[in-house]
């Protein structure tokens, strides 16, 4: 036995007491080996030593400064040492225990301990057990963001209802709206926007989903006819920037304004989307807005193109003068014929011989079968 003592093996030496029914022995040589759990645990065994307070409390102190909370807490609340039992549990994360504890002997502290519990949940990354314990404390705030991180959504929503801050309750409303909006719950999401105090972020969300109905039925119930206008203009100027031309112009015929569409289809060069509006919405402008685009076309050099709009607007002369200045007179004696019947042909099978001269006129009148303006031709120029 000495010899055990003098190399320092207390813990053998502890056994050897401990078999020879030498307990308090055995007990100071465990404490003295730095194993505090093993003297509590053979203490505990023996009637006569559990009930002595101050071994209790000593032993309790030692695995205190071993960092074994949970144990050390036990022994403090068995020799009635409450206050210390509620330090060891707290600082053991037990806080089973110490609720326990406090509702029988410090019932004022029953709400903190709650609190503390869920931090610790909370930062175990237990989530989902941290709510409960943020309810029992009054911690709304607390209990609605671990339910948003625990995906509790609809937990989340019920906590938010008895959450007397306005500001704070938006908030959550609104970032819980947006995961709805996401997850394409869009009613859920719209009515948590409205409570949100963002009703515009739902009507983004219906527009982007091409549920422009939706849209326009939350619009006019929760603003301003003004808003509503200045509120489709931008997005319709957003879907424009994003080619998604048709979806921008489904709002302008929202709020009753064609001619944003028109003026779109024009700038972006879609002449018959344009044409097709402008006939709904101002037919008395059609063969104006025909010659306009006419005139562009012209000056672009697209003369197909200027033709079908002259044509359009009646003016197929105006086509035919088209090609001649620009000494294309197969497709001015084309559009003539076509549009203008025999005699129109007929004038502008004589000036282009004209342009021709000689024998060159001749023959072009000859090979359109104009044996009279031919002979008339050649006689008026010898």
């Amino acid at each position: 036995m000495q010899w055990l003592m003098d190399t320092k093996q207390e813990e053998k030496a502890g056994e050897v007491k401990e078999n020879q029914g030498n307990y308090m022995e055995a007990i100071n040589l465990y404490m003295k080996a730095g194993l505090p759990a093993r003297a509590a645990r053979l203490a505990m065994s023996r009637e006569e030593l559990a009930n002595s307070p101050e071994l209790m409390e000593r032993i309790a102190a030692a695995l205190f400064k071993s960092g074994l909370y949970d144990k050390a807490g036990e022994l403090f609340e068995r020799v009635g040492k409450e206050q210390r039992a509620l330090e060891a549990y707290k600082k053991g994360n037990a806080f089973r225990r110490a609720v326990e504890l406090a509702r029988m002997s410090f019932p004022r502290e029953v709400v903190k301990l709650e609190e503390a519990w869920g931090n610790y949940l909370y930062s175990q990354k237990q989530m989902d057990a941290a709510i409960n314990h943020y309810i029992e404390a009054g911690c709304t705030v607390k209990a609605i963001d671990a339910a948003i991180h625990a995906r509790q959504w609809n937990k989340a929503v019920q906590i938010l209802e008895v959450v007397d801050d306005k500001e704070t309750a938006q908030k959550y409303y609104r970032l819980i709206a947006q995961h709805y909006a996401q997850a394409k719950e869009y009613k859920i999401a719209e009515k948590l926007y409205v409570k949100a105090g963002h009703p515009k972020d739902a009507i983004d969300m219906y527009t982007k989903a091409n549920m422009y109905e939706a849209a326009h039925k939350l619009t006019v119930t929760c603003m301003e006819p003004d808003e509503v206008t200045s509120l489709y203009v931008t997005q319709a100027q957003q879907l424009e920037e994003q080619g998604k031309y048709k979806e921008a112009e489904r709002l302008y015929l929202t709020i009753n304004e064609p001619d944003y569409a028109i003026n779109m289809y024009k700038k972006i060069k879609q002449y018959d989307q344009m044409i097709r509006l402008v006939k709904q919405y101002h037919e008395e402008l059609l063969d104006d807005t025909h010659i306009h685009l006419a005139k562009e076309l012209e000056s672009e050099n697209q003369l197909r193109q200027a033709e079908h709009h002259y044509v359009q607007a009646k003016d197929w002369k105006a086509a035919v003068n088209m090609y001649r200045s620009n000494e294309m007179w197969d497709e001015a004696y084309r559009v003539a014929k076509q549009h203008g019947g025999p005699t129109a042909s007929k004038q502008v099978a004589y000036l282009w011989a004209k342009s021709l001269g000689g024998d060159s006129a001749v023959k072009l009148l000859t090979k359109f079968g104009l044996l009279e303006t031919a002979i008339d031709y050649a006689a008026d120029n010898g």
